[in-house]
C-alpha cells in the first residue's frame, strides 16, 4: 500500500484539486467496497455498505463544487 503524506503545497490549481477531490472519493469508495468483503468485522460490513459509501461521494462532490470559489476557504 503507497501511503501519501502531504508536505503543505499546494501542487495543482483550483480546478484540478477540484477534479481531484472527486476522482479520489470515488476511487476510496470502489476500494473499500471492494476490500470490505474481507473484513472480520461484522459492526464494519453492516455499516459500510453502497448506500453509505455513495453519500460519502456525494459529500465530497459538495465540497469539490465549493472549491470552484476559492475566496469560499481563502480569505485575502
Amino acid at each position: 500500500m503507497t501511503e501519501y503524506l502531504w508536505d503543505g503545497e499546494m501542487d495543482c490549481g483550483w480546478e484540478s484539486l477540484e477534479e481531484k477531490v472527486k476522482d479520489t472519493a470515488v476511487r476510496f469508495q470502489d476500494e473499500l467496497l471492494e476490500i470490505l468483503q474481507y473484513s472480520p468485522y461484522e459492526k464494519s460490513r453492516e455499516l459500510i455498505n453502497k448506500e453509505s459509501m455513495a453519500q460519502f461521494v456525494d459529500i465530497a462532490r459538495v465540497m469539490s463544487e465549493q472549491l470552484e470559489n476559492k475566496n469560499t476557504f481563502v480569505e485575502d
